[in-house]
């Protein structure tokens, strides 16, 4: 029922663009408009939220394309979705509070918080780059050349 509803040409096209508009006016929205695009992430997130739950409730697997790429829905996605719609909730919290863009608070914090800020986006990036591999799952392990050597073990192609 939701799928033919889900998947029309508007919709489809519209969609990546309205998430990308709504992540900017998050990070660089003042006053009142942070507090619009913080509610109206949760809103967005609570629906996909219940599209998965929903989907998990039926007998066949079914897919997504979340995060752009296409996923099996899973428990795991599920998680992932609860977890960032407490921080969109959380950012529904301080915009109320602070009234200022995420963008006008890290400028007013300074250059010491800007390099905390970027020490951690490198740590993120490179546990991001180690623990995904482009590997097909059984692939990892294997040698850069390809397959084992004739005694078992994997050839070192570094040398």
């Amino acid at each position: 029922m939701y799928k033919r509803q889900l998947q029309q040409n508007w919709l489809v096209r519209l969609h990546p663009v309205a998430e990308v508009g709504l992540g900017l006016l998050l990070v660089v929205g003042g006053a009142w408009l942070s507090v619009v695009a913080a509610v109206a992430a949760v809103a967005v997130l609570l629906i996909y939220t219940w599209l998965i739950w929903r989907a998990l409730q039926g007998p066949v697997a079914t897919s997504c394309a979340c995060f752009g790429a296409p996923t099996v829905v899973s428990a795991r996605l599920l998680v992932r979705n609860v977890w960032l719609l407490i921080l969109a909730v959380g950012s529904v919290a301080i915009a109320v509070m602070d009234g200022r863009s995420p963008a006008v608070r890290l400028v007013d914090a300074g250059p010491p918080a800007l390099a905390w800020i970027l020490v951690v986006a490198a740590a993120v990036a490179t546990t991001l780059l180690v623990v995904h591999s482009d590997a097909a799952p059984g692939q990892q392990g294997q040698p850069l050349g390809g397959s084992p050597s004739a005694v078992g073990e994997p050839e070192d192609q570094l040398d």
